[in-house]
């Protein structure tokens, strides 16, 4: 076969980025589109600009698409019975692994699954994989699916969140209590909602009296300081000047001025955020 080689790259490449292609659903009696299913969940269209998806997430199918002269490496995809199309795509499906690859004989709808078994659907369209947020079960399939739809239903729908309050503490070097909430709150499931927001613990500072005669000295003394492991001191806040040094008359009556560095003590700052998951399906046809 003349594309052989492109197909098993594309292949490889969709694996390298998805996981394992677990199913393909030929959704149309010509077989002009259909879906590949990845184990991380992708549901890529063969015919994805018809459906709008966003192919330079693709980004292997591009070194491909160059080695075609510039032909869409997914189109090779689509086919009736004829032409090239069949040996492309079961060329694909070998190289994905799947154990029957054979695709002349499809009639869709179809699920085809890499261990060979073949599911004849009794629809001509398929519904992408949704997520909603609700309170319940019954609520999230009401909005997936409407009540008394006929040309759509679901095929598998899993639970990403539960529902169960929890606790999230996250602990960061910083003395800010919004950088320790910020830092919680990106930590969280996106289908979540944060209750409250508390600091467990805050990071105090303290503060040395240095007598030197310029703020270089200052800061080089504040920093030994802190590289001395007998300390309690983190990091270094600043260093100010309490009183200025006197330069004297030939000498006479010079003095060291005061400064006082401030330095943030070892202790760290944590937040703790509580949140609620509500219960959310995801609908896959």
């Amino acid at each position: 076969m003349a594309y052989e080689p492109q197909i098993i790259a594309l292949a490889n490449g969709a694996k390298k980025l998805h996981g394992e292609l677990e199913e393909v659903l030929f959704l149309e009696n010509d077989n002009k589109d259909s879906i590949l299913v990845f184990a991380d969940g992708t549901t890529l269209p063969v015919a994805h600009q018809r459906h709008g998806y966003n192919i330079r997430s693709e980004a292997y199918a591009f070194p491909v698409a160059a080695q075609l002269g510039g032909t869409d490496p997914f189109s090779l995809l689509t086919f009736g019975y004829w032409g090239t199309g069949p040996e492309c795509y079961a060329a694909f499906l070998d190289a994905c692994g799947f154990v029957d690859p054979n695709v002349k004989e499809i009639k869709a709808p179809l699920r085809l699954k890499a261990d060979g078994k073949r599911v004849q659907g009794a629809r001509l369209k398929a519904q992408w994989t949704e997520e909603v947020c609700a309170k319940s079960l019954d609520e999230a399939r009401g909005r997936i699916v409407p009540p008394g739809s006929a040309d759509s239903c679901i095929l598998r729908e899993e639970v990403l969140c539960d529902g169960t309050p929890a606790s999230l503490v996250v602990t960061v070097e910083t003395a800010s209590a919004s950088d320790a909430e910020r830092t919680a709150k990106a930590k969280i499931p996106a289908l979540s909602e944060v209750l409250s927001v508390e600091v467990a613990d805050k990071r105090g500072a303290a503060s040395e009296k240095i007598l030197v005669f310029t703020e270089a000295e200052a800061m080089e003394g504040a920093k030994a300081r802190i590289k001395n492991q007998e300390t309690a001191y983190k990091t270094l806040a600043g260093v100010f000047c309490t009183r200025k040094p006197q330069k004297g008359v030939f000498g006479i009556g010079k003095a060291a001025g005061e400064w006082e560095a401030a330095m943030w003590l070892r202790q760290e700052s944590k937040s703790t955020t509580v949140l609620r998951s509500f219960c959310a399906a995801a609908a896959e046809a």
